[in-house]
C-alpha cells in the first residue's frame, strides 16, 4: 500500500508529510512531486507515502500506475491557493499550468469570483 497527499498549495502537505513520518511511514515531502516534475515515473524507491500538491497534474496516471494507491485530498479553499500560485507556473507551459487551466480555466479571470 501507498499513500499519496496532496491538494492546494499551502493546504498542509507538508504537515501531513511530518504526521505520517512521526507515524512511522517513510513519506517525503515534495521528494517525487516537485516543480521540476515533468512526466509520470517519479521513483518511490522505498517510500510508502508522499505529501506534495505538485501530484495534482499526475493523479490519473499514477492511480492506474500503483495498484495499492490510496490518495489524500486536502483542501485549503483551493481556488484562492491556485490563483496566487498561477503566476509562478505562468513563465513556461508546463504540465501543473496546464491543468490549472484545464481544471480551473475561470481561476485567471477574478471578476468572476471576486479577489481572493
Amino acid at each position: 500500500m501507498k499513500i499519496l497527499v496532496t491538494g492546494a498549495a499551502r493546504s498542509g502537505t507538508g504537515y501531513m508529510s511530518a504526521v505520517l513520518r512521526a507515524c512511522g511511514l517513510k513519506c517525503g515531502h515534495e521528494a517525487i512531486y516537485h516543480p521540476g516534475t515533468s512526466a509520470v515515473g517519479g521513483t518511490w524507491d522505498d517510500r510508502e507515502a508522499e505529501s506534495s500538491w505538485l501530484a495534482i497534474p499526475f493523479l490519473d496516471e499514477e492511480v492506474l500506475r500503483i495498484p495499492d494507491l490510496y490518495v489524500v485530498h486536502l483542501v485549503r479553499n483551493p481556488v484562492a491557493c491556485a490563483r496566487s500560485l498561477h503566476h509562478f507556473f505562468a513563465a513556461s507551459t508546463n504540465p501543473f499550468h496546464d491543468a490549472i487551466d484545464r481544471y480551473c480555466p475561470w481561476i485567471r479571470h477574478r471578476s468572476k469570483l471576486g479577489d481572493a
